[in-house]
């Protein structure tokens, strides 16, 4: 079973979250802003401080509602945002955005802990990670951040025999030189009797000797887990001879010591190591299982179900969240269309010229990037260069302007994207506007209004279809209902349009020839095609929205589906019934 260190979500967890959720969000946002100005300008060291700062607000508030998961990842982050300022210009850059990467998808986290989810601090440890090696620190395991509660209390043990301290010492000796040998046995695959069995005997006296002392608590959790290690059931990993080393060492300290060694805690990474081990077992026997309830050890696993869910919330920032960064980028990018506007209206060119225009562009691609749109802060950076060689002789010059106005424009419809579709839906966008592009692979503002009128158009004309499906399939139930068809014809029209002005010629005109038998098999002769027939209208529909469907997603497998909308269309060509003949009109001579 595998095991992430997951701190259960109580009510009382959730609850607190909520009270506090709005100040942290307001936290993270400002955060965000103020590494934003410095990213715009890494001079700002002001900036960074005040964005530390806040970081470690919101981290003291997820410790104080006992969310150690996120308050964890919050002091790697804020840790990094310290260390920046030491940082050579690239390892600024890249710290940066992997600081923007973890404010984006905080708020996506939270959300999913808030729905009554478990606190997972495993699933944050890639980001976690990569946040500490950007300042050059080692990575963290599993261990690291798998947070039981220590000293719940545990069932009182058989009461020590009352030992001399110089007996006591000689029996720690002995048991100490047996647990070696035991120890060396089983890693040279010796049998139980002389290895693992031999460890797993030691453990339980020392169990017996040191009664109900405070190092109880470590030699009953170390004896469930010796179980396992007699079955055959732990593997010589390195934690587990890491466990074992450091169950030596306390043997040792007790030679050492005597009895003064019982009356101390336990350490706490050894006693949280044998735990996580407990946890992470695939089998428990009767003691382990015992341990695994007292200490609450099933809580912290993450069962399939709410692990793709945390996983889901991580890959990116909820569409909430991108609406409020959204609409922070937006106020900038309107201000760079307002001073660009007025800049080159004015008669007077200013001191320092269009460079005023690049901060909040810089900031506007940062956030492009850090999101994935890669090509999106590319065309942000040559927006940047352009607008900075502007000079007062291109004032008025539609050739030099036109350009940057349609830079402007891209990144106000990537926008709207991003905030009313979210984050894999304008991912998805770019990458079938890149098929679209020209064969430089830079994604231009028409190749996104083209995809954007497709998803329109396509998306209506597929609802059209939806509701004739559903009419003929209404008449075929109830074949005496004509008037449930009534609205057919005009949808279907409307569909036949929608193709029209997408250029899909063939969808059209085999729309049309459907239109056709139908209107004269059902208004005219208002007559129930035999059951092939029938087949082949459903047919028709369903392929011609399967098509759309692909048109839409830019899946190579969509002009196959129109080949079985042909073939259904040729059958009812086949079968076209003939036009009823008008009525002649009598002409009255007078």
């Amino acid at each position: 079973m595998q095991t992430s260190s997951a701190a259960p979500a109580t009510l009382e967890h959730v609850g607190r979250l909520q009270w506090i959720r709005a100040d942290v969000e307001q936290n993270l946002t400002s955060a965000r802003q103020e590494l934003e100005s410095f990213i715009a300008n890494p001079s700002l060291a002001d900036s960074m401080e005040r964005a530390v700062a806040l970081l470690r607000e919101v981290q003291g508030a997820m410790s104080m509602v006992e969310l150690h998961g996120v308050a964890r990842l919050i002091e790697e982050m804020a840790g990094l945002g310290a260390a920046l300022s030491s940082l050579d210009r690239k390892g600024k850059a890249a710290g940066a955005a992997l600081l923007m990467r973890g404010l984006a998808q905080l708020p996506s986290y939270m959300e999913y802990v808030a729905t009554g989810h478990p606190d997972a601090p495993v699933l944050l440890l890639p980001l976690m990670n990569e946040l500490r090696g950007a300042r050059g620190l080692g990575g963290l395991t599993p261990v690291h951040v798998f947070a039981p509660d220590l000293w719940v209390p545990i069932p009182q043990l058989v009461a020590a025999e009352s030992l001399a301290e110089d007996e006591l010492i000689k029996q720690a000796k002995q048991y100490r030189l047996l647990f070696q040998k035991g120890l060396i046995g089983w890693l040279k695959g010796a049998p139980p009797r002389e290895g693992a069995g031999l460890v797993a005997a030691v453990i339980h006296r020392l169990v017996q000797l040191v009664g109900n002392t405070e190092a109880r608590r470590l030699w009953w959790v170390a004896m469930g887990l010796s179980g396992a290690l007699r079955l055959g059931e732990l593997e010589a990993s390195d934690s587990v001879k890491r466990m074992l080393s450091g169950l030596d060492r306390q043997l040792k300290r007790m030679v050492d010591e005597g009895s003064s060694a019982l009356d101390r805690r336990p350490p706490e990474n050894l006693l949280k190591a044998l735990l996580y081990l407990c946890a992470s077992a695939s089998k428990t026997t009767g003691p382990m299982q015992q341990i695994r309830e007292v200490f609450r050890l099933d809580s912290f696993l993450v069962n399939p179900a709410s692990r793709e869910a945390a996983q889901q919330s991580l890959k990116g920032p909820n569409l909430e969240a991108l609406q409020r960064v959204s609409d922070g980028l937006r106020e900038d990018l309107d201000w760079v269309m307002d001073a660009l506007d007025t800049l080159v209206r004015s008669a007077d060119m200013p001191r320092d010229g269009f460079a005023s225009l690049a901060a909040p562009l810089k900031r506007i691609g940062t956030v492009f990037g850090m999101l994935g749109l890669e090509s999106t802060q590319a065309k942000s950076t040559r927006l940047i260069e352009a607008i900075e060689g502007l000079s007062a002789t291109d004032i008025g010059n539609d050739e030099v302007l036109l350009p940057v106005a349609a830079g402007l424009l891209e990144l106000d419809t990537t926008l709207d994207l991003l905030r009313t579709q979210g984050l894999e839906h304008t991912l998805a966008v770019y990458r079938r506007a890149e098929n679209l592009a020209l064969a430089d692979s830079d994604v231009d503002l028409g190749a996104l209004e083209s995809l954007s009128l497709l998803e329109a158009v396509t998306s209506e004309a597929r609802s059209d279809l939806s509701l004739v499906k559903e009419a003929i399939t209404t008449f075929i139930a109830e074949p005496d209902h004509f008037d449930v068809l009534e609205d057919v014809p005009a949808k279907v029209q409307a569909v036949e349009g929608s193709a029209a002005m997408l250029s899909l010629d063939k969808a059209r005109e085999l729309l049309h020839d459907w239109l056709e038998y139908f209107t004269r098999k059902f208004f005219e002769q208002r007559s129930l095609p035999d059951a092939q027939t029938l087949d082949a209208l459903a047919e028709t529909v369903v392929s011609l929205e399967y098509y759309l469907d692909g048109v839409a997603d830019g899946r190579a497998d969509a002009q196959a589906t129109l080949g079985r909308a042909e073939q259904a269309v040729d059958y009812l060509r086949s079968v076209l019934p003939p036009k009823e003949p008008e009525p002649e009109t009598q002409t009255r001579s007078t």
